[in-house]
């Protein structure tokens, strides 16, 4: 049902563009899926390096060919519809992931959901987030709520705090952006 609902929000040829688009990211991922994560790790692991199983469509700009080699490039040169690039994206920075780094063999993300389904927490994410602050508090994770962060603030190229709007400095042993890739880079 997911192409059908793409095509009655989007329109036949976006339908038709995400379609193909899965049956690409199936082959990846009966590629990957016997070496990765059915077999054993091989001796010889190095022979998987290198080899991007995402059969991307070949993209011709004057007199080359290239083929997609992140997942931002497989939204733009392949699904080409900004909505269905962001619903492509949004599979990797579900993960964190950068889509404009993450390897194009991500694209099995979207194919995994939609032939295996997804899995959610009894009480939804509201619940999880309650569990997770529960054992925070218990973990002595001190948590500062309504305060707005103007910077991530560096050491030794880790994230070691914030600055808030108040221009206050919080450090951190770790920090948690809910964000995408563009804002902090900014």
């Amino acid at each position: 049902g997911v192409v059908s609902a793409v095509e009655e929000a989007l329109g036949a040829d976006a339908a038709r563009r995400w379609g193909d688009f899965l049956v690409r990211a199936r082959e990846a991922w009966d590629r990957a899926r016997r070496p990765l994560l059915e077999e054993p790790l091989w001796p010889n692991w190095e022979v998987l390096a290198g080899r991007e199983p995402y059969p991307a469509v070949p993209h011709r700009r004057l007199l080359r060919v290239r083929r997609a080699a992140t997942l931002a490039e497989v939204g733009e040169w392949e699904l080409r519809d900004p909505r269905l690039r962001a619903l492509l994206e949004s599979h990797a920075l579900a993960f964190g992931l950068d889509p404009r780094t993450t390897p194009a063999s991500a694209a099995v993300l979207p194919y995994m959901e939609h032939a295996f389904g997804t899995w959610y927490v009894r009480g939804g994410l509201r619940e999880l987030a309650r569990a997770m602050y529960e054992r925070c508090l218990a973990r002595r994770v001190e948590f500062r709520f309504g305060a707005e962060v103007t910077a991530v603030r560096e050491k030794d190229g880790r994230a070691a705090g914030v600055e808030l709007a108040d221009g206050t400095t919080v450090e951190a042993d770790l920090v948690v952006a809910g964000v995408g890739p563009g804002p902090l880079e900014r």
